[in-house]
């Protein structure tokens, strides 16, 4: 039943678009289609150099009553783009927007 477990483990050591490579120099086609390399790949350079320069200005943040400024910008971009009615956030934040503006607000359940 869990032969997988009597095995040697995978090591995947790198990835190159859709294929993944373990410590032996053998590949694997990812199927795994998880965050963004089911659309672009592993090591894409666009990604990698975004990543890179966020790494610079700061690794990480927390969204608990901070903002920062990528996040914010994308906001504004989706809302130029699709000028939603409701842009639902994780747990009980929402933002409500329309043509001219964008309302922040907190509600204990999502619509």
């Amino acid at each position: 039943m869990r032969d997988w477990l009597k095995r040697e483990p995978i090591v995947i050591i790198r990835g190159k678009g859709a294929l993944l490579v373990d410590q032996h120099g053998k590949e694997y086609l990812d199927g795994n289609s998880s965050i963004w390399t089911n659309l672009h790949g592993h090591s894409h350079p666009r990604i990698n150099a975004a990543i890179k320069r966020q790494l610079g200005r700061i690794a990480h943040s927390s969204a608990l009553g901070l903002a920062n400024e990528p996040a914010s910008l994308l906001a504004g971009e989706l809302v130029k783009a699709a000028n939603p009615t409701w842009l639902v956030g994780r747990g009980s934040r929402r933002a409500h927007t329309d043509p001219n503006k964008l309302r922040l607000g907190r509600s204990l359940a999502l619509p």
